[in-house]
């Protein structure tokens, strides 16, 4: 185990890890399902399932279906059943997660996700481009609308990501939300 730069704390290496844009991804899988005849419902609220047939009811319709992918951040019933979902429930908050992103000198750091286990904890992503790289630095999670002082947190990110850029390449232009 070695040192991870810039964090400069013991770290892991994983090698062959994929990167992609998650958008041009599911465009690309939204068009194959569409072409392969398969349909995709959008902002609808599907309302009961059921196992024999398979199908869905959504907006009041039935629909028939050979598969049905559930895509959620949070887990339903399932076979759970009512009293051990509720109990999930409870367990489960929304975090909201600040985020700053800076373009620094091209090569200043390694193509490379960086984060650490502490509590609040950091991470750091750094994109090659051409003519400069950016550095997307985030953390300082918070439970949602729990937080008094949000722009603090992006403060926070600011000097600590400030810190982690090496005083040799002092030339840090970070961006806010808006400019």
């Amino acid at each position: 185990m070695s040192l991870v730069p810039p964090i400069g704390k013991p770290g892991i290496r994983f090698e062959n890890q994929a990167k992609f844009h998650p958008l041009r991804y599911l465009s690309g899988l939204a068009k194959v399902v569409r072409d392969d005849g398969g349909l995709i419902f959008e902002h609808t609220a599907a309302t009961e399932f059921s196992e024999h047939p398979r199908c869905v009811k959504a907006n009041g319709r039935w629909i028939d279906a050979s598969y049905i992918v559930i895509a959620t951040h949070v887990p339903l019933v399932g076979e759970a059943g009512l009293i051990g979902a509720t109990l999930l429930q409870t367990k489960l908050a929304p975090y909201s997660s600040y985020v700053v992103g800076a373009e620094i000198p091209k090569d200043t750091l390694p193509e490379a996700l960086f984060w650490d286990t502490a509590d609040p904890y950091d991470y750091l992503r750094i994109d090659h481009g051409a003519a400069a790289d950016y550095a997307v630095f985030g953390g300082q999670d918070r439970k949602t609308g729990q937080d008094k002082n949000p722009l603090e947190r992006y403060y926070q990110l600011e000097k600590r990501l400030k810190q982690l850029i090496p005083r040799e390449f002092a030339r840090l232009t970070i961006k806010r939300h808006g400019e």
